[in-house]
C-alpha cells in the first residue's frame, strides 16, 4: 500500500464512521497484541485508526490517526489505549507553564486519593500509566546520548551514583529531569537492545532457512552422490571413521560393516572422491552431520 492509497483509505473512513459507535479493538487492520513492525510491514499494513479521543471532565485526548504506521508496539499501544491531551503547554513555547503543569500532578500523586483522581481529570489523564507515559513524552530523551554505546555508558555512571545516593549533579548533567526520568529512559534503552537483538536473531533464522532449504535442494539433485558405495552409506562411513579416531580396531569396524579390507579401501577412495567433485559442499556437509552424531546407523549401540 503506497502513502496515496492508504491516505485515501484514511479519509474514507473518516468521513463515514460514527465515532459514538466505533470500536477501534475491532476494527479493520486492529491487532492489540501491539507487535513491532519491520519497515516492510509497515509498507504492508492497512491504516488502523484509534478511539477519537478520550473526554475527561475539563480536555479532550488527540491520537495519532493511523497506528498500523508506527513501528514500536510499546508506542502503539500507549497511543491506542491514551492519546495525548490535546491542551497541554508546549515545552518549547512555555517550558514555565509546562514545569508547572508537571510540579502540580507529581505533588498531587504524592498525595494519592481524591486529589490524584482529581489532577489526572483535570489535565485530561485518565489514570497512573497514562500520566507516567504523556509525563516522559514531553521531557523527551536526552538528545546528547545518540548512539546505544553513549546511552549504556551514561546509565551505568548514573546507576552508580544512584545506589551511593549522590545522582543528583549526573542526571542534571545528562538532561535527566529527576530519577524517574532516569528510570524511564533506561526502560526505553533496554526495549531498544532488545528490539535490536530480537531483529538480529530473526535475521539469522531466515538466512538459515533459506540454506537450509538450498541444502535440501541439493541432496535431492545429488541423491546418486549419496547413494552407498559398496553398501556403505556416508553415515555408517563417518561413524567408522569416528571409531577409527576412538582407536577402536579396524578388524571390529568391518565386522560391524560386514566387508573386507580390500573393500574398505575402495569404500575410502569413493567417498573421498565424492567429496571432493562436489562443489557444493553438500556431500561434506553431510558427512560432517553424521561424523558428530555417529552414535547412529549400524554402530548405534557398538562400543
Amino acid at each position: 500500500m503506497n502513502d496515496q492509497q492508504r491516505q485515501q483509505e484514511v479519509q474514507q473512513f473518516i468521513s463515514t464512521v460514527d465515532w459514538d459507535t466505533y470500536d477501534y479493538t475491532k476494527a479493520k487492520n486492529a491487532d492489540m497484541s501491539f507487535p513491532d513492525f519491520s519497515p516492510e510491514e509497515l509498507q504492508a499494513k492497512g491504516p488502523w485508526l484509534p478511539k477519537h479521543y478520550n473526554k475527561t471532565s475539563r480536555w479532550n485526548t488527540c491520537h495519532v490517526p493511523d497506528l498500523n504506521q508506527m513501528s514500536d508496539g510499546h508506542e502503539r499501544r500507549l497511543f491506542a489505549l491514551y492519546g495525548i491531551p490535546a491542551q497541554w503547554p508546549n515545552k518549547r513555547k512555555n517550558e514555565s507553564e509546562w514545569l508547572a503543569v508537571i510540579r502540580t500532578l507529581d505533588a498531587a500523586h504524592k498525595v494519592g486519593g481524591q486529589k490524584w483522581a482529581q489532577a489526572l481529570d483535570h489535565h485530561g489523564l485518565l489514570n497512573d500509566e497514562h500520566y507516567e507515559w504523556i509525563r516522559h513524552y514531553h521531557l523527551e530523551h536526552p538528545k546528547h546520548l545518540t548512539t546505544y554505546e553513549q546511552a549504556v555508558k551514561v546509565i551505568g555512571e548514573i546507576d552508580g551514583a544512584l545506589a551511593g545516593g549522590n545522582a543528583d549533579s549526573l542526571l542534571a548533567q545528562n538532561s535527566f529531569f529527576d530519577e524517574r526520568h532516569f528510570h524511564h529512559y533506561k526502560a526505553f534503552v533496554e526495549r531498544q537492545k532488545n528490539k535490536a537483538w530480537a531483529g538480529h536473531n530473526k535475521k539469522l533464522d531466515e538466512i538459515n532457512n533459506q540454506l537450509e532449504q538450498k541444502f535440501q535442494e541439493n541432496k535431492a539433485a545429488l541423491s546418486g552422490e549419496l547413494a552407498p558405495f559398496q553398501g556403505v552409506s556416508l553415515e555408517d562411513w563417518a561413524a567408522a571413521n569416528v571409531k577409527i579416531m576412538n582407536a577402536t580396531p579396524l578388524d571390529k569396524i568391518l565386522s560391524v560393516l560386514g566387508i573386507s579390507k580390500d573393500v574398505w579401501d575402495q569404500v575410502n577412495a569413493e567417498w573421498n572422491k565424492r567429496m571432493a567433485n562436489d562443489k557444493t559442499m553438500t556431500v561434506a556437509t553431510v558427512y560432517g552431520q553424521a561424523f558428530t552424531g555417529a552414535v547412529q546407523g549400524r554402530f548405534a549401540g557398538k562400543n
